[in-house]
């Protein structure tokens, strides 16, 4: 009796330690997965406004002083005086240019839901806000310039 008690003691440890080890396999799996899970990447708007003179519907990525230069000298181009180029660091930072083209109301707004790597690139989740009420017949070119950290991965625009 004394060897049954004492075999059937060691089989429930036995069991036990088996499954505390499975356990913490999936622990660990855990752990793997949560460094792949996308991060939030931090960003300033650097210009949003209805008026970017910019006609065609697009998104960029300006990587200098050059292209970013162009698109101010279109935003500035009805303006007097200019708006003035914002200081960027392009050896750190990169701007995110999104353009509607083209609207012939005002009232309409591009908004970022959130900027987020995914370990292969980086997505930028944004949405279209149209007018809800009467709003002014003007033509306007709805604009949002945003500034992110540098980055090597590829950029992806996503509306949602």
């Amino acid at each position: 009796m004394k060897n049954f008690s004492l075999f059937l003691l060691f089989s429930i440890l036995l069991l036990v330690f088996s499954i505390s080890c499975k356990c913490n396999k999936k622990t660990t799996n855990n752990a793997n997965n949560l460094t792949i899970k996308e991060i939030s990447i931090p960003y300033k708007i650097l210009f949003n406004n209805e008026h970017s003179n910019i006609k065609e519907k697009k998104n960029v990525v300006i990587k200098n002083i050059t292209d970013l230069k162009v698109i101010y000298a279109s935003i500035n181009s009805t303006r007097r005086p200019g708006l003035p180029l914002p200081k960027v660091n392009f050896k750190k930072e990169k701007v995110l240019g999104l353009f509607l083209g083209e609207k012939s109301s005002s009232g309409y707004q591009i908004q970022i839901d959130s900027i987020q790597n995914n370990g292969k690139e980086i997505v930028v989740n944004y949405k279209i806000n149209t007018p809800k009420r009467m709003a002014s017949m003007v033509i306007t070119q709805p604009t949002l310039l945003i500034l992110i950290p540098k980055t090597n991965l590829p950029i992806k625009f996503k509306l949602n």
